[in-house]
């Protein structure tokens, strides 16, 4: 055999192998059942016919192979689009509430509570209970100032303490009358 013939023999493999029949230029036409049957190709047809007059027509163009020996087709994977959700903007950080304020009674000559522990922003009132005058004043050793003026009974004096710390305090009419605010964050 030589190498046109294996080559020819390989392309008609091939051909058998898809189902159809294959066209050599300038050879004979086999049809790939004959092969499948273990034949060579090289028969005499019967009847004075040649190989190439026992396929069947082709409603195809040359070259090609019939549309029943084509494997199925699948339709094109289409992707979808990304699942990835938007992107938000996370709702605006709600303040943190405001500080309860505080009520300090005076009554019987001392503050009732005796010392206060409040959070920065939180608003103390002192109210005087007791039947004489008292002035609510801070030390001067403290780092913020308030002085009210003389409370009568009933009457109440307010400061907002805004930023930590200790902050002593007393009647500036009955000085022995101490007492204490701490304020944290």
């Amino acid at each position: 055999m030589n190498k046109t013939s294996i080559a020819a023999i390989i392309i008609i493999v091939l051909a058998a192998a898809a189902g159809g029949y294959f066209l050599l230029s300038g050879h004979k036409t086999t049809p790939a059942s004959t092969i499948q049957n273990g034949n060579t190709g090289n028969q005499t047809p019967s009847n004075n016919q040649s190989l190439g007059s026992q396929m069947p027509p082709m409603s195809q163009t040359p070259g090609t192979l019939p549309s029943s020996s084509l494997p199925p087709t699948t339709p094109p994977t289409t992707i979808p689009p990304s699942t990835t959700p938007p992107r938000t903007t996370p709702p605006p950080a709600t303040p943190p509430p405001a500080p309860q304020p505080v009520s300090i009674t005076i009554q019987n000559f001392a503050f009732s509570p005796g010392s206060a522990t409040i959070k920065a922003g939180t608003k103390v009132t002192w109210t005087n209970q007791d039947s004489v005058p008292h002035q609510i004043a801070s030390d001067n050793s403290s780092a913020v100032s308030f002085l009210s003026n003389p409370l009568s009974t009933g009457q109440s004096f307010s400061f907002t303490f805004t930023t930590s710390g200790t902050f002593p305090y007393h009647c500036a009419i009955h000085p022995f009358m101490t007492s204490t605010i701490i304020v944290t964050q």
